[in-house]
């Protein structure tokens, strides 16, 4: 089935209308042809002010998508691990289709790392997904910190990208970012900032979600759904 690509209005693209000039629009995006012919319609010897046309352009979406992926001791069941990374193999292809820009980070053991920076290329994509190693603590601020400085560097590459972080977890930090700070406040101050940045999110859960992932997905003002409905929709 053919995937079915969004559009924007921008400045730039294919023009595919022409309407009224506003007070607010850029004389450059003036439309000569389509203000001449409204002249002529309303019989006028002269351009009038109400005769300008403006030309309405539109392009394709563009995204910029991270994929933060836990790969903790809490994610070492098999079962667990094994959805994840197929979760992620499925949606990378589907952003792939989409000619969305992709990266993949992790957090296990002390920190977080990006794995791959934003790419086009689903097959780097599935190379450092494959490469994924797993164990020790939950540093899950530090993924989310993380998340919004690639974003934040991201934006300024590509501005006419929309961001959005697609987290896979259990919901069980246990590393804080900050030595002695609240581990599950800590998170949530972070995931504030996102929606706060105009970043669109998406929480799966490995496990039942619990009280703190429903509140992390809020804060994130996103949906929160289990990953087995993703992979069997």
């Amino acid at each position: 089935m053919p995937v079915r690509k969004l559009r924007c209005v921008s400045s730039r693209g294919r023009h595919i209308a022409s309407l009224p000039l506003k007070k607010t629009d850029a004389l450059r995006e003036i439309d000569p042809l389509a203000t001449c012919l409204a002249a002529a319609l309303g019989r006028s010897e002269h351009i009038r002010e109400e005769d300008l046309r403006r030309r309405i352009r539109v392009q394709p979406v563009k995204k910029t998508v991270i994929f933060l992926l836990d790969a903790s001791d809490s994610m070492l069941v098999e079962e667990q691990i094994r959805l994840a990374k197929g979760a992620v193999l499925g949606l990378l292809t589907q952003a792939y289709q989409k000619r969305y820009r992709v990266g993949v980070a992790v957090f296990h053991a002390w920190k977080a790392r990006v794995l791959l920076s934003p790419t086009t290329s689903i097959a780097r994509a599935r190379e450092a997904l494959q490469a994924i190693a797993t164990g020790g603590g939950t540093p899950l601020a530090d993924g989310l910190n993380k998340v919004l400085q690639v974003l934040r560097s991201e934006r300024l590459r590509h501005p006419d990208d929309l961001p959005q972080m697609i987290l896979i977890t259990d919901g069980k930090p246990s590393i804080p970012l900050k030595a002695g700070a609240n581990l599950h406040q800590e998170v949530l101050t972070l995931a504030a900032r996102f929606p706060k940045q105009g970043i669109s999110s998406m929480v799966l859960s490995t496990a039942e979600p619990n009280a703190f992932l429903n509140k992390l997905a809020l804060q994130l003002k996103a949906p929160l759904r289990k990953i087995r409905d993703v992979i069997h929709r």
